[in-house]
């Protein structure tokens, strides 16, 4: 992991000299998961590989109310992918009617935009942000007793098109 580590830091900081407008630092996983948790207006962006940012993005999504409230968008040169922004969402709730869709609501919402579908993609974010904010939608990952299908079945209400 050094010797990987290292060359991703070196390829940074090489890439960092040609945008010298932007401030560049780097710190170890450890302190930036301090650092997220205590102070999180400090960071713009984060750039790291995969492992490190399984790490954070399952930290950020903690610190907002869990895996299944957070949208997540991998951004590539030529790519792009859209998932829930966290990992290891609950499996253990497959079947289940009680994982909390807002997260893969909200990245379809973000794929919409990307796509240039914003009006769609407004509806669908502000319907979700809604329920959030009603306790009696709130699934039990985030303290509710609301099933999947009612959360689901409340947002087709409220959005006209589906």
């Amino acid at each position: 992991m050094k010797l990987a580590d290292g060359f991703f830091l070196q390829s940074c900081r090489e890439v960092a000299k040609e945008y010298p407008l932007i401030e560049f630092d780097d710190m170890i996983v450890d302190n930036c998961c301090m650092q997220l948790a205590s102070r999180p207006q400090q960071f713009d962006v984060l750039v790291m590989g995969n492992l490190y940012g399984n790490i954070i993005s399952n930290l950020g999504a903690g610190l907002v109310g869990g895996a299944g409230v957070v949208p997540g968008v991998n951004m590539g040169e030529d790519l792009v992918l859209f998932e829930p922004g966290a990992r290891h969402r609950g499996h253990e709730l497959a079947g289940k009617n009680a994982a909390n869709p807002a997260g893969m609501l909200l990245t379809a919402a973000d794929m919409l935009r990307h796509l240039r579908l914003t009006e769609h993609a407004d509806q669908i974010e502000n319907g979700v942000l809604g329920l959030l904010r009603e306790s009696q939608f709130h699934t039990p990952d985030i303290g509710g007793v609301a099933r999947t299908s009612d959360f689901v079945d409340e947002l087709k209400v409220r959005l006209e098109w589906i």
